[in-house]
């Protein structure tokens, strides 16, 4: 899938809607924002009880601040955080896409038999002047799986879409077209309408998964 995913992000949710006809969802796919985004081992040297997930709050003016209380997490954490706000809201401004109030990274450690594959959306509201908003997804291990197409999901006046189950079948067993993203890819796609995965478990209970998220909402100006 090519950069033309975050030409989407500058769209009212009535506008991403209207892309694929009545009754349906478009899927974008993600887009490859850097393949070569280090995501840290972070923990390795920590008391760290797993699954770990800190949450880092953005400012409109760039402010980074922890939410959590364990200090070392968070200040092994900060660097990556740092750079990956950094990078987003320049792939942002680029294609004129607008965030709106605050932003928010997780940063999470999970055991590598754990990590979870079900398919979701992020935002299943329908608010038809509301901007799509975005989220990027970074993982050490397997990236994240996106849909692709689109989904017949929605009568004609949608009140909110239909519920991801109907999907998580047909998307574990591959009848959904769908890519999957490399390790250490910062990729980038719609929060509302985006059907998308991690990518089960990827390795043995004593291994590790890090993944970064960010996600934020956005102003469309289309």
């Amino acid at each position: 899938m090519t950069d033309q995913v975050r030409n989407y992000l500058t769209l009212s949710k009535r506008q991403l809607i209207e892309c694929a006809g009545a009754g349906a969802v478009l899927q974008t796919g993600g887009s490859v924002i850097s393949d070569s985004f280090s995501v840290p081992a972070v923990g390795t040297e920590i008391d760290v009880a797993l699954p770990s997930i800190e949450t880092f709050v953005v400012s409109d003016d760039g402010a980074i601040s922890p939410t959590g209380t364990n200090a070392k997490l968070n200040e092994a954490w900060l660097p990556s955080v740092e750079k990956m706000v950094s990078v987003v809201t320049d792939w942002l401004t680029e294609a004129g896409v607008q965030r709106t109030g605050d932003a928010y990274v997780t940063a999470s450690i999970t055991r590598a038999n754990e990590v979870n594959g079900e398919a979701h959306f992020d935002d299943d509201m329908y608010n038809p002047d509301d901007g799509v908003g975005v989220a990027v997804v970074a993982a050490d291990r397997n990236g994240p799986r996106v849909c692709t197409g689109s989904l017949s999901t929605m009568a004609e006046s949608p009140r909110p879409l239909l519920s991801a189950d109907e999907f998580k079948s047909a998307f574990d067993a591959g009848e959904l077209e769908h890519e999957s993203f490399e390790p250490h890819s910062l990729v980038g796609f719609p929060q509302f309408g985006q059907l998308h995965a991690g990518p089960g478990p990827c390795g043995g209970p004593d291994e590790v998964r890090h993944l970064l998220v960010f996600r934020a909402s956005t102003v469309p100006t289309e």
